[in-house]
C-alpha cells in the first residue's frame, strides 16, 4: 500500500516540477556573485594550462541560468518505486561500496611499473590478495571446526567414593547406559535383517555363528536420505548426528488404527560393517556390507492430544535411559526423511531420564528437554495422515518415498579407509572430524570389557 501511494505522489511530483520549469522560464535568472567568481577562476586556469598568458579583464557578464529537468535526479525519479519492490528500501543498499572498491584498486597503481601493462598489473595483485582473503577465512573456519569438534570424554582423574583403606582396591563400576548391550543388540539387528525374523528369536550361539570381518565396523559423518515430496519432486536430506539427526520411520503397527503412524529417532551414529554369517539360516555364507544407524528413541505421548483436529503438535520424549529398548539399530532404507522436532520449552530440562552419556551433542550438557514436539509441514506426511479429509490413510505414498535407490548398499558407493599409518590419518583430519572411512576395531569380550564409563572402550580408532 505504501509503495501505490509513493508511485501516486511520484507522478504528482513530476507533473509539479513540469509546471515550475514552465512558470520560472519566463523569469530572468543568472548565476549569483559566487558563480561568477568561481567561473573567472576556471578561465584563468586554463589559460595557465595552454601555456598562454592570461587576460587582465576576465569577462564578468552575468550568464543567464535556466531550471532543467535533464538531470540524474529527476530522470531516476521514476524507478525508486519499481526498484524498492526489486531490491529493498533504499537505506538498504549503497553506491559507497562500489566508490570504495575503486579507490582500492586504485592503490595498486604503484606497485604497477605505470606502463601500458599497468592494467593487468592490477587486476594480478586484486586477485593474489583475493586468494590470501580466502586462504585467511577457510584458517579460521578450520579454527572454530576444530574447537566445535566433539571429543571423547578422557578425564584421568577418576572420582571415587570413599572406601576402606584395609581393601586391596577400588574401582568404579558405572556403566554408560547407551552402550549397554551394544554388541549383542548389534548382532541381533544384523541377523534379522540377514535371516528376517525378530530380533528377540536369537541366541548366544546365532550371535557367535555371525562374524564381523576383520572386527571393524566404519563410521560416516553423514546419511543423505533422498526421497519424493508431496508435490512430485525428488527431494534430499542430510543427517549428521552433531546437528541434523532427528529421523521419522514408518511404524511396523499398521493394523491399529488408534496407534501413531510414525517411529521417531535420534541419530547417534551412522555405520557400515562386512559381517558373514555361517549359521544354520544362512543361505549364503560370502561376506555382506550391511549399513546401518545408531539411533536413540523417542516415545511418542498418546495422553496428549495432537493432530489437526486437536490442533496441537504431536508430543514426544526420549525414553529412559535404563529402558531396555531406550537405544538401538535401524536400517538406513526404513528412513523417510529427516524430522523437526522441537524443544517443549515451558517444562523444561531434566537430567534424570538418562545420565551423562556419548549419546547426546556436544552442546546439550548431559540434560534433556522432557518433552518435545513435532513440527508438521504441509508437505509432511502428517498432512494427510493426521487429518480426517481422508478416507483412507495414505501410508501407501509415505512407503513410496524411498526405495531401494535411495540408501543402498552397493559396494561401490562405500568408500573403506584403512589406513594404520598414524601420520597419515593426522593429515586426514585436519579439516574435519573422522571422516567416511574412519574404523572402529570391534572386540569380542565381555560387556564390562567392551565399555568403559565414557564411550566405547573395545572401538579403538586405528
Amino acid at each position: 500500500m505504501s509503495l501505490l501511494v509513493f508511485e501516486k505522489w511520484t507522478s504528482a511530483l513530476g507533473t509539479l516540477m513540469r509546471k515550475f520549469k514552465r512558470n520560472v522560464d519566463s523569469l530572468d535568472t543568472c548565476e549569483i556573485p559566487k558563480e561568477r567568481e568561481a567561473r573567472a577562476r576556471q578561465q584563468i586556469n586554463a589559460s595557465k594550462k595552454k601555456g598562454t598568458t592570461p587576460k587582465k579583464k576576465i569577462v564578468t557578464a552575468k550568464l543567464r541560468k535556466t531550471f532543467s529537468l535533464l538531470t540524474y535526479k529527476y530522470h531516476a525519479m521514476g524507478d525508486y518505486p519499481a526498484m524498492i519492490c526489486a531490491f529493498g528500501t533504499t537505506d538498504s543498499y549503497s553506491t559507497q561500496s562500489g566508490e570504495l572498491e575503486h579507490r582500492r584498486v586504485k592503490r595498486f597503481y604503484g606497485q604497477t611499473n605505470k606502463n601500458k601493462t599497468f592494467a593487468k598489473q592490477i587486476s594480478l595483485h586484486v586477485q593474489r590478495q583475493e586468494r590470501l582473503r580466502e586462504m585467511q577465512c577457510w584458517i579460521e573456519l578450520n579454527d572454530t571446526r576444530r574447537a566445535n569438534r566433539p571429543m571423547p570424554i578422557q578425564d584421568g582423574s577418576e572420582p571415587l567414593p570413599y572406601t576402606n583403606p584395609h581393601e586391596h582396591h577400588h574401582m568404579s563400576m558405572s556403566l554408560n547406559l547407551a552402550c549397554s548391550d551394544f554388541l549383542p543388540k548389534l548382532k541381533d539387528h544384523i541377523l534379522s535383517r540377514l535371516t528376517g525374523h525378530d530380533t528377540d528369536t536369537f541366541t548366544d550361539t546365532h550371535r557367535l555363528n555371525l562374524i564381523i570381518i576383520d572386527n571393524r565396523v566404519y563410521s560416516h559423518q553423514i546419511l543423505r536420505i533422498n526421497f519424493t515430496s508431496y508435490d512430485v519432486r525428488r527431494n534430499q536430506d542430510t543427517i549428521n548426528p552433531r546437528t541434523h539427526s532427528d529421523i521419522i520411520m514408518l511404524s511396523s503397527d499398521l493394523d491399529d488404527e488408534h496407534s501413531h503412524p510414525y517411529l521417531y529417532a535420534r541419530v547417534i551414529g551412522i555405520f557400515h560393517a562386512k559381517v558373514r554369517y555361517v549359521g544354520i539360516h544362512s543361505q549364503d555364507h560370502s561376506a555382506k556390507i550391511v549399513q546401518f544407524l545408531w539411533v536413540r528413541w523417542y516415545a511418542f505421548d498418546s495422553s496428549v492430544p495432537s493432530g489437526f483436529k486437536a490442533k496441537r503438535l504431536p508430543c514426544l520424549g526420549f525414553l529412559p535411559g535404563d529402558d531396555p529398548l531406550a537405544f538401538g539399530f535401524v536400517d538406513p532404507a526404513h528412513v523417510l526423511h529427516a524430522c523437526h522436532i522441537m524443544p517443549a520449552y515451558h517444562y523444561g530440562l531434566t537430567s534424570d531420564i538418562l545420565p551423562p552419556s556419548i549419546s547426546r551433542r556436544f552442546n546439550e550438557k548431559d540434560v534433556d528437554w522432557i518433552q518435545y514436539y513435532v513440527n508438521i509441514n504441509p508437505e509432511e506426511e502428517f498432512e494427510a495422515d493426521l487429518s480426517d479429509a481422508s478416507e483412507e490413510p495414505p501410508l501407501e505414498a509415505s512407503d513410496g518415498e524411498f526405495s531401494g535407490e535411495d540408501v543402498g548398499e552397493d559396494d561401490s558407493d562405500l568408500e573403506e579407509s584403512e589406513t594404520t599409518d598414524a601420520g597419515s590419518r593426522e593429515e586426514n583430519d585436519d579439516d574435519d572430524p573422522p571422516s567416511d572411512g574412519d574404523y572402529f576395531e570391534l572386540n569380542e569380550a565381555e560387556e564390562d570389557d567392551i565399555f568403559d564409563d565414557e564411550g566405547l572402550c573395545g572401538f579403538s580408532t586405528l
